[in-house]
């Protein structure tokens, strides 16, 4: 068995999973249990979140490619629950020690109720809800943890916490970051690849960019990141032959059906960037408070 899983490794398993999903309609969780419990490798929780996020984009892309020429190429399906692939994948390989031959050895009383108690059901998966980790962190701290942590005095100990708790929550608020960045790559593909095709379908490419400007209006999305999104898509039409010269408006799109896929996609793409930019705000605005705390533990400790 390896001691070191590589991205390769992880990715071929998201692809399993993926194709599972695609060919046979399993739930993206399950596939991730299944394709993950044969690989055989170690794999950590972090290594199944990692797997869950690669199996989901895989999956929107396969997905999004097989509607290749049809005019509704929306897709929309579940992620796989990463917290739920690693409690069933902790559970099976429990499962597996306990149901092994008989090595010689039999297994103590306290042993044996741990492997019963492992293997005796998980509860009934709850629909996936998307969590803010960072929120989670800073919001909703563990109180016996931290009444454990005062059983002595020490004048520096809730200065210091607080520290730590800084600490984690950059952590997971760049890991979000990585997601949101990930995430807004792959819909942004998509975006662009619709307005490509509906200009090549015969769309006129002012009311392509007016669509998606409409679509800003009415989603509260940023000035800033609409008007950035929709140069870019301008631009990418330019490169294709496309003339982008924008013509007055008229009634023919003053209503614009919100509907319509590119129109989805484009809101999509727009909010993904205005929560990458607070997840931005938001660690800067950590790593601020995590230098001054540093400066304050510091001169504390000098005095």
């Amino acid at each position: 068995m390896p001691t070191q899983i590589s991205p390769d490794m992880l990715m071929s398993i998201a692809r399993q999973a993926a194709g599972e999903f695609l060919a046979n309609g399993t739930d993206l969780t399950t596939a991730v249990v299944k394709e993950a419990s044969a690989s055989h490798l170690p794999l950590t929780d972090e290594h199944v979140r990692r797997i869950c996020e690669m199996t989901y984009h895989e999956a929107f892309e396969r997905a999004f490619h097989q509607k290749r020429g049809s005019l509704d190429r929306y897709i929309s399906f579940d992620p796989p629950d990463a917290v739920q692939c690693a409690k069933e994948l902790k559970t099976m390989t429990v499962e597996k020690k306990a149901s092994a031959p008989a090595t010689g050895r039999a297994l103590a009383p306290t042993e044996f109720l741990k492997a019963a108690s492992a293997v005796a059901g998980l509860p009934a998966r709850e629909k996936y809800q998307p969590t803010n980790a960072y929120l989670a962190t800073v919001f909703t701290p563990d109180a016996e943890k931290v009444a454990a942590q005062d059983v002595w005095h020490n004048p520096m100990g809730e200065a210091t916490r607080m520290h730590q708790s800084l600490r984690e929550a950059i952590k997971k608020v760049e890991l979000d970051m990585d997601s949101a960045s990930y995430e807004n790559k792959i819909a942004s593909s998509v975006l662009l690849a619709q307005s490509v095709q509906a200009c090549k379908d015969g769309a006129d490419v002012s009311d392509v960019l007016n669509l998606c400007y409409h679509s800003a209006e009415n989603g509260g999305i940023t000035v800033k990141v609409a008007h950035d999104t929709v140069c870019e898509i301008a631009e990418v039409l330019r490169s294709h032959g496309f003339e982008t010269r924008q013509r007055e408006k008229t009634a023919s799109y003053e209503e614009a059906n919100l509907s319509h896929p590119l129109s989805v996609a484009f809101a999509k793409v727009a909010s993904m960037r205005d929560q990458h930019a607070a997840l931005s705000t938001a660690a800067d605005d950590l790593r601020t408070e995590y230098a001054l705390s540093a400066r304050k533990l510091r001169a504390a400790l000098s005095n």
